[in-house]
C-alpha cells in the first residue's frame, strides 16, 4: 500500500507470531507512526509475569521506545473515533487474561463500525477467547455485517456458536500456501451449516487475491487478483536459461581454444589432402 504523506496514525500489532509481525520493524522505519498498538505481554527484560521470549517483537518494541512513537496497548476498554469511523477494541482484556501461553489469543479482536455497518477483525484467536467474547458482549454489540474469520481458517477457531453470536453476512479468510491445512475442512463445513448465504459470501485470498471491502450506505466488495494468477513462464525455464547463459560464460574461453584446435586439425588435413594430389 503506498501512502502519500507516508503517515500511518494507527498501527495495530494483533499478536507477536512472526507471520503477524515480521515485517513491523520495516514498516516503523519507513513511515511516520502515530500510535502503535502492541499485544499486551511484555518482553522479558521488562520484568513483567506475562512476558514473551521473542527476539522479533523486542526489536519491534525497543525500535519504537528509541523512536519515541505512542506505544499502548491493545485492551478491552479501548475506543477510538476516526471521522464517522469508531473502533472497540473487545479483546483482550489486560486486567484479566485467559491464556498466557497460546500467542494466538494474545490477538486483538477490534469492530470496525463504519455508516451503520460493523466488521469484527479477530487477529488467530480460538475457541476459548471466542467464548470469553461472546460471555462477555451482547447480541446487539456482536452483531456484525463482515467477519474477519480468525486463524486464517484453523478448526480450532470460528465455532457454531461464534458464527450465530455475530450473524456475518459476509466473511473473509485470510490464508495463502501453507502447511496446517488452513482452511480447514471443519471450518468450511459449520460456515455451510450456519448459513448457505455465508458460504456463498465467503472470500478467500487464496482463491480471489486481495480483498478490497468499501463500506458506504451498501457493502462493495473487489478482489484483484495475487500476482501467481498471472500467466507467468514457469519458474524451471528461467532456471533452464540461466544454467545455459553461465555455462557459456563459464566456458568460453575452452570453446576459443576448441575452435582453434578444430580450425587448425582441418586446414592441415585440407593441406595434406591438397599436396598428395599434386
Amino acid at each position: 500500500v503506498v501512502l502519500e504523506d507516508n503517515r500511518i496514525d494507527y498501527l495495530v500489532l494483533t499478536h507477536t507470531d512472526l507471520d503477524h509481525s515480521a515485517n513491523m520493524e520495516y514498516i516503523i522505519n519507513n513511515y511516520d507512526i502515530g500510535t502503535f498498538y502492541r499485544p499486551p505481554v511484555y518482553l522479558k527484560e521488562e520484568n513483567e509475569y506475562n512476558y514473551v521470549d521473542n527476539e522479533n517483537y523486542s526489536n519491534v518494541i525497543n525500535l519504537l521506545k528509541d523512536k519515541g512513537i505512542d506505544i499502548k496497548f491493545n485492551d478491552d476498554d479501548e475506543l477510538l473515533s476516526i471521522g464517522s469511523a469508531t473502533l472497540r477494541w473487545l479483546y483482550p482484556d489486560v486486567d484479566n487474561y485467559i491464556d498466557n501461553y497460546n500467542t494466538n489469543n494474545h490477538s486483538a479482536v477490534i469492530i470496525l463500525e463504519e455508516n451503520n455497518k460493523k466488521v469484527m477483525l479477530t487477529g488467530d484467536i480460538d475457541n476459548r477467547a471466542e467464548l470469553e467474547i461472546v460471555n462477555s458482549y451482547s447480541e446487539d454489540i456482536l452483531d456484525v455485517d463482515i467477519l474477519k474469520v480468525a486463524h486464517h481458517g484453523s478448526n480450532n477457531s470460528t465455532s457454531l456458536l461464534f458464527l450465530e453470536k455475530t450473524s456475518p453476512e459476509y466473511a473473509v479468510i485470510s490464508v495463502g500456501d501453507n502447511t496446517y491445512g488452513h482452511p480447514a475442512g471443519g471450518l468450511l463445513s459449520r460456515i455451510l451449516e450456519y448459513s448457505g448465504e455465508l458460504y456463498n459470501n465467503l472470500y478467500r485470498t487464496d482463491i480471489n487475491g486481495n480483498i478490497i471491502i468499501t463500506i458506504d450506505e451498501d457493502i462493495k466488495i473487489e478482489t484483484i487478483d495475487n500476482i501467481d494468477k498471472y500467466s507467468f513462464s514457469p519458474y524451471w525455464l528461467y532456471t533452464i536459461l540461466i544454467d545455459i547463459l553461465l555455462a557459456v560464460v563459464m566456458f568460453m574461453p575452452y570453446f576459443k581454444v576448441w575452435y582453434k584446435k578444430l580450425r587448425f586439425i582441418i586446414v592441415n588435413a585440407l593441406h595434406k589432402k591438397k599436396n598428395a594430389e599434386n
